[in-house]
Order: C-alpha cells, then sequence, then structure tokens
C-alpha cells in the first residue's frame, strides 16, 4: 500500500499546496459567509444552551434543568468559541464550520495515503463543494467533528496497520533489532504493524464513540469487516501454518476478545446500543422516508449528485477488478454502516452517513481520476508539449461537466439563502422573526404558546405552553415533570398540552394570546393531531405568516384576528 509522504516531490507537493489553499479558501467561503443568516434550527438551540451553561455554569444544563450530554467534546468548543467571540448564530456555527473545513485538507491527506495525490486532490474538490458537506458545517451540530475524526482514524490505521518497514538512504529495507516491538513483531509475523499509529486509531475512535456521537460505532463496524474479510482471504488462499500468525488474522482475534471484554465490562454501552437498535423517534414513524431500506443508497445515487454517483460506479468497479487493498479499504468503511442501517436499523437519515460520506467521494474521485487517466493514454503525444496540451484539455473537459453539474449549483447558491430556507442540510424555520412579532406587539396577561419553547426562548420569547405531540412523547419517555407533576417540555421546562380540550380550555380562559407554530408542526400529524390541527385552522382566524411562510403566528383577544 501506498504510503503519505513517499519520496521527494518537491515540484508536485507545490501544486498540491497551491490547489489546497484554493479548495481551503473556497469551502472556508461556502461554510462561512452569512453563517449568521438562518435562524437557529431546533437541535441546534439544544447545544447552545448547553454550550452557553459550559461557559457560566461548567455543567451541560438546558432551560428545563435537564444535563445535555450528548458530543460533551462538540459542546465544549462551542463554549470555546462563546468565550472568544460572545454568543450568536455564527458564532454558533463557527465551530463546525472550521470543523468542515478542516475534513477538506483531511480527505486530500488520506486520499493520496491511500490511493495517489490527483485521487486526493480530487476528493478535497468533490468534498469542498459538497452540498452535503456543506449544509451540514452550517449547523451547530457535531456531525463535522465526527467526520473530520473518522478521517484521521481512517489515517491513523492505514499507517499503522499497513505500513512498510523503515528503509534506508538505499531504499534497503532495516530492522530495528534493539526495539523490542520489532522483535515481538517478527515473532508473530506481524512486521509492518506501527503500535503508536494503531494505539492512536484506538484513541481517536474511542473518542468519536463516547466524546462525539454513538455513530462512531459504525467507524468501529467498518475497520474490523476489513480485518475479517483480510483475515478470510488469508485463510483460504494462503498456505502453511504461517497463516495463522498472518497480522489480519490475530488482529481480528484480539478486535474480537477486545469488544467482547469491553461490551461485557460496560453495561451502559450495551444499554445504549441495545436502545439505539429498537428506537424509533416519533418522526421516523408512519409513512416516513426513514423507513425505506433503500432509502440511504438513493440518496448516494440521485439526481442531484450527478456526477459523482456515476464516477463512484466507475470506482467501484475499478476496486474489484484492479483488486486494490486501499480502494476495498474505502469501499468497507462505507459500505459497512450502509448495510447495518439499511437492514438492521428501524431508521435512516442521511445524516447517518455523513462521517462515512468522505469514502463516498474518496471512490468516486479515484473513478474520475483513473478514468482521465485512461482517455489520456490514447491521445497523441508526438511531441512533449502536444501531450501536456491534450492531457490538460481532457482534464479540463472532465471538470467542466461539474462545473454545470447540479450538486454544484446547489452549493455555491447556499451562502446566499434567506432565512426559512434549506442549506441541504436542515430547514430553517423563521423563528427569529416570528419572536419578534410576538413580543413587538405583546401585552402583559398574553398568553405564548409554541410548537417550539427552546427555540423562541433563545429568541426572547416566553412561552407558557408548549404544543408539540413530539415534546410531549419525549417527556413522557423521561418522566419529565415540572414542579405541578405535569409533563414539561424536557428542553425549556414549560408545560405541555395534552389534548385538543386543554388547548381550548386554555384560550377560553385568556382573553388575549399567541399561538406561535411552524408551518411543519401544523402539517405534520405526529406533532400536531389532526383534530388539533382542524381547531386551529377553523377557530384561530387567518394567522399572520413570516416572509418565507415557514412559521405561523397566530393571535387571538386584544386585536382583530390575523393583526399582530
Amino acid at each position: 500500500m501506498q504510503t503519505y509522504w513517499l519520496g521527494k516531490q518537491r515540484p508536485k507537493r507545490q501544486l498540491d499546496i497551491a490547489v489546497l489553499i484554493l479548495l481551503l479558501l473556497a469551502g472556508s467561503f461556502l461554510r462561512m459567509w452569512n453563517l449568521g443568516q438562518s435562524s437557529f434550527w431546533v437541535d441546534e438551540v439544544n447545544t447552545v444552551f448547553a454550550a452557553e451553561s459550559v461557559v457560566e455554569r461548567g455543567d451541560f444544563a438546558l432551560p428545563s434543568g435537564m444535563q445535555y450530554g450528548r458530543a460533551p467534546l462538540y459542546t465544549h468548543s462551542v463554549a470555546l468559541t462563546y468565550r472568544l467571540l460572545g454568543v450568536s448564530e455564527a458564532t454558533s456555527r463557527l465551530s463546525a464550520a472550521l470543523f468542515g473545513v478542516l475534513s477538506i485538507l483531511g480527505i486530500y491527506v488520506l486520499g493520496r495515503a491511500l490511493l495517489d495525490r490527483w485521487t486526493g486532490l480530487a476528493a478535497a474538490f468533490f468534498l469542498t463543494f459538497s452540498h452535503f458537506a456543506v449544509g451540514w458545517s452550517r449547523v451547530t451540530r457535531m456531525y463535522t467533528l465526527l467526520q473530520l475524526l473518522t478521517l484521521i482514524a481512517a489515517f491513523c490505521f492505514i499507517r499503522g496497520f499497513e505500513s512498510k518497514k523503515p528503509s534506508d538512504d538505499s531504499g534497503r529495507s532495516v530492522e530495528n533489532k534493539s526495539s523490542l516491538v520489532e522483535r515481538w513483531s517478527r515473532v508473530l509475523g506481524i512486521s509492518g504493524v506501527s503500535i503508536p499509529w494503531l494505539a492512536g486509531c484506538c484513541i481517536i475512535v474511542a473518542v468519536a464513540i463516547f466524546s462525539v456521537h454513538l455513530l462512531g460505532v459504525f467507524l468501529a463496524a467498518g475497520l474490523v469487516t476489513f480485518i475479517a474479510g483480510m483475515a478470510v482471504i488469508t485463510l483460504l488462499f494462503e498456505t502453511g501454518s504461517l497463516r495463522w500468525q498472518n497480522k489480519y488474522v490475530l488482529a481480528l482475534i484480539v478486535s474480537v476478545v477486545t469488544g467482547a471484554a469491553i461490551w461485557a465490562a460496560m453495561p451502559s454501552l450495551r444499554i445504549s446500543v441495545q436502545q439505539f437498535l429498537a428506537y424509533t423517534p416519533p418522526w421516523a414513524t408512519g409513512p416516513s422516508s426513514a423507513q425505506r431500506r433503500a432509502y440511504l443508497f438513493d440518496f448516494l445515487i440521485s439526481a442531484e449528485r450527478f456526477p459523482l454517483a456515476a464516477f463512484f460506479s466507475i470506482g467501484c468497479v475499478q476496486v474489484l477488478t484492479r483488486r486494490s487493498k486501499p480502494g476495498w479499504l474505502a469501499l468497507v468503511l462505507l459500505s459497512t454502516p450502509l448495510a447495518l442501517l439499511s437492514v438492521v436499523f428501524t431508521h435512516r437519515v442521511p445524516t447517518y452517513l455523513f462521517n462515512v460520506y468522505p469514502f463516498f467521494l474518496l471512490i468516486a474521485a479515484w473513478g474520475a481520476v483513473n478514468l482521465i487517466r485512461s482517455e489520456q493514454i490514447r491521445l497523441p503525444s508526438d511531441t512533449f508539449w502536444s501531450r501536456i496540451r491534450y492531457r490538460n484539455g481532457v482534464a479540463m473537459l472532465f471538470f467542466a461537466v461539474f462545473l454545470v453539474s447540479p450538486w454544484l449549483r446547489i452549493t455555491l447558491h447556499i451562502p446566499f439563502q434567506g432565512d426559512g430556507a434549506t442549506n441541504m442540510a436542515v430547514g430553517h424555520d423563521e423563528w427569529r422573526e416570528a419572536s419578534r412579532r410576538v413580543l413587538s406587539a405583546k401585552q402583559e396577561g398574553d398568553l405564548v404558546i409554541t410548537s417550539l419553547p427552546q427555540v423562541a426562548l433563545y429568541y426572547g420569547l416566553t412561552s407558557d405552553f408548549g404544543l408539540n405531540w413530539n415534546n410531549l412523547e419525549q417527556a413522557r419517555e423521561k418522566e419529565w415533570r415540572n414542579a405541578d407533576g405535569r409533563y414539561a417540555d424536557v428542553y425549556a421546562g414549560i408545560p405541555c398540552i395534552l389534548s385538543l380540550e386543554e388547548l381550548r380550555s386554555l384560550i377560553a380562559s385568556h382573553t388575549s394570546g399567541w399561538l406561535v407554530i411552524s408551518r411543519f408542526h401544523l402539517d405534520s400529524p405526529i406533532v400536531t393531531p389532526e383534530d388539533v390541527r382542524t381547531f386551529i385552522h377553523n377557530d384561530l382566524g387567518e394567522p399572520v405568516l413570516t416572509a418565507r411562510e415557514s412559521v405561523f403566528v397566530y393571535r387571538w383577544g386584544a386585536t382583530p384576528k390575523g393583526g399582530a
């Protein structure tokens, strides 16, 4: 397997650096321009409140008092930004954007280490302009950090498990006879394995799983699957007793024993994994696309990713026909979570593939680069300059396809979208505008009911009740109640409305008040039951809509219906 800094290639290295600088600048612009333009998406606010709590009290408390323990490492990174730059939409999203930019560098390094420099550069280009990557880099969530750690862990794995013996200046392999590790490596038949790099890989995987997101388990599963596959090939096709001393066989045994020990020694991990396997959130039930087993595969090959999906298919064929072990590693790291999510788990969303999505881009990049090479060798090459001219022309022709492709045009539009639009990762609702509308006209004694009280609270609007059956279900699952014994929103701590009858009673008992509800929540039968939705439409009059009509503001009592 090719390793990273192999040989002296200073002119090529300088070209790579120049291209990388351009890509990093472009990636930074796409991920950071107008970063505070959109209102917070609902899950962002949880991280925001937890990071503010870290700065003020040193814990992860939400307004309800519940400790938000998800992704503590990422929450600390947001808290650090708050200490340096203050709290706002832009500063809240800055760390995610930075991790997204660093992933561009990470995929280049990994691509060069796995395959070659051109594949690394092409993959970096794909990741720079991927609207899937750009979108999540503009959201206050942990996914870009998990992606970056995944790239680093994969690099540590290939340096640790596929490293070559050191060589002297003449290129001959040399042994470090004074090294105890090297001696035992020779005894066990695993020469070429670097223990420090493998230890680093294990540490990073552990950090990803326990301090960022449980989705990091998929990376560990992919690495073990690769090792198991290579071990089976070794046992089937190698002869002699030494095949049992092969590094893949030994690593598989160690992985199985270590995994069994961790599983037995950490009951909390067992419980988390079992819950993760069995749990289906309310938003993923019913006719949701999350229930379709082919959903993630369709996502990868969708038309908006043309021509990436086409080059990915070519790359997969080349991995198999060329028997490329590096390409096989990238394919396994992608296909393992794809298969598990499609077959084993109860629901699936593209976000769950985000940390391994770079491997999809790596294979697509390899397919594109190899296709360009295969065409270049068929061009006229009577002189040096004609060869350079024609080959560069072929490369530019291929990349011209990307310049007019849907995914690139979508990506370039993302930084300029206003509030209430999707960034191809999440759909932002205009809660900042809606909250300000209410605050500007609210009178003392007005009742305030909202569908996302935690988001409204960030923008200064305190809700008296929450109208959201998803949040009510969470309160029941966690048995989260307020001082009066009522089920309370686990995020904002306010009472949850339990039924249409209670909603009617609250409105009837208050001469004036407000109902602020997003279009998504109002239209979703899971979040807002049909009878409640019918009552809102028929009895509360015409709402005032935000600019992009993503949030409805209803008013009753003090002013004419629909007035705000």
